[in-house]
């Protein structure tokens, strides 16, 4: 007579193993260390709508791992995936989000995906209706990033306390990240505009 024993030891082996070849299939999140170069961040806020609109640029970002796979340098292929998640955490802790997704289908057919020249020495671009999300990478391999007009829902005036850091972060992982120190706040009843660098 055969007999099969299980204990409990045996089965949370078996679920930690599964967990683990789980966890070895998700994309593993990259964290880039704050872009060195000149970084400017604008934020225009309005009572009506109860949102702001962000444009950032960053310069000398860590660049894409993606770009060291043959495929990337090829004109046309993406580095980047959509969607791209914004983040703007102030000292204080405050704490703001948006996301672009270029890819969904309720655009109206001003969506666009699109790489010109490659990796190295060429440009990403998610263009999302009136905004827009571009990666370009150097000769060098350094990265700027220009973010531009992204709505970002803010239901109270912005009160930000420096540094303002911002990052944004692709389906991928790849994350660039902007700290910001020094800001100017112009006001009115019911709008503001609050300019960094």
């Amino acid at each position: 007579m055969h007999c099969k024993l299980t204990t409990p030891f045996t089965w949370m082996r078996a679920t930690v193993g599964l967990m683990l070849v789980a966890l070895a299939a998700l994309p593993a999140p990259v964290h880039a260390a704050p872009c060195s170069g000149t970084t400017r961040l604008q934020l225009r806020w309005s009572a009506s709508a109860r949102a702001a609109v962000l444009s950032l640029s960053a310069t000398q970002c860590d660049r894409p791992p993606n770009c060291s796979e043959p495929g990337a340098r090829s004109a046309g292929t993406m580095f980047t995936k959509s969607p791209l998640a914004i983040k703007i955490k102030d000292a204080a802790g405050h704490a703001l989000t948006s996301e672009v997704d270029a890819g969904t289908a309720d655009c109206g057919g001003r969506c666009e995906r699109v790489n010109r020249g490659g990796c190295v020495g060429g440009a990403d671009v998610h263009r999302l209706a009136g905004s827009f999300v571009r990666y370009a990478v150097n000769t060098l391999g350094q990265t700027t990033v220009v973010a531009s007009k992204l709505k970002i829902p803010m239901p109270e005036r912005p009160n930000l306390v420096t540094p303002i850091v911002v990052t944004i972060t692709d389906a991928g992982g790849y994350a660039v990240t902007a700290e910001l120190h020094k800001c100017r706040v112009r006001e009115s009843a019911a709008a503001a505009v609050v300019a960094c660098s």
